[in-house]
């Protein structure tokens, strides 16, 4: 008979794996960041972006008819030939909240690099120049 895994941990231990921490990088060290990157890259838009814009499936689902091969998740959208201009500045405003929020859904790197992708795109793609570029639609 297998032990119960929570007899067989220091009770200080397990709690030590949901007390709330200040940094919310200490989740993650240097090296698993790749890692944090590649499955952000792989997570769908609308998940995430759902909670900058509800009506964001809606919006997804227009495209289909826009644009070739509309992007279902952020590496497709970063790696699209022509990203709309409007999910670059829901990516942009993503990223941006999870620099500057005190609880980020990911670590700050990785928002980082979801906030400058979208702004240089913008501005390789659209012509779009500044970072305070377009307001969220």
């Amino acid at each position: 008979m297998s032990q119960d895994p929570l007899r067989v941990h220091e009770p200080r231990r397990l709690s030590s794996l949901i007390e709330e921490r200040g940094d919310p990088t200490a989740l993650w060290s240097p090296d698993e960041m790749s890692d944090v990157l590649r499955h952000q890259l792989e997570a769908p838009l609308a998940v995430d972006l759902a909670l900058l814009d509800p009506e964001i499936d809606a919006r997804l689902e227009a495209l289909r008819g826009h644009v070739p091969a509309p992007p279902r998740t952020f590496g497709e959208l970063l790696r699209h030939p022509r990203p709309p201009l409007d999910l670059l500045v829901l990516v942009k405003e993503f990223g941006k909240r999870g620099r500057t929020k005190a609880d980020p859904a990911i670590p700050p790197e990785v928002a980082t690099v979801l906030y400058v992708t979208s702004i240089i795109l913008a501005f390789q793609v659209h012509g779009v120049r500044s970072p305070a570029w377009i307001r969220r639609p």
